[in-house]
């Protein structure tokens, strides 16, 4: 997917997060007329706590920040 690869070399050149990746992603999805969710997630890990994570999805494929969602419990999404 082309949004999926210039967020991610957009990324290598100026310190983003997670939230800031997926943001862009789905701005840029919509200006294409893509729909797309936006998910906040968080995660308990022995030695870091509690740890926050933002990735988007199309449907069941994974846009930005997916490969990591597993580890984390969805509590938000945008759009609900």
């Amino acid at each position: 997917m082309k949004v999926q690869g210039a967020v991610l070399k957009g990324s290598r050149f100026v310190q983003t997060t997670c939230f800031s990746r997926a943001v862009a992603a789905q701005s840029m999805l919509r200006r294409r007329g893509i729909a797309s969710t936006l998910f906040y997630g968080v995660a308990v890990f022995p030695g870091s706590g509690l740890r926050t994570h933002v990735w988007l999805q199309d449907g069941a494929d994974g846009i930005v920040g997916h490969l990591a969602a597993k580890d984390y419990h969805p509590l938000a999404r945008y759009p609900g």
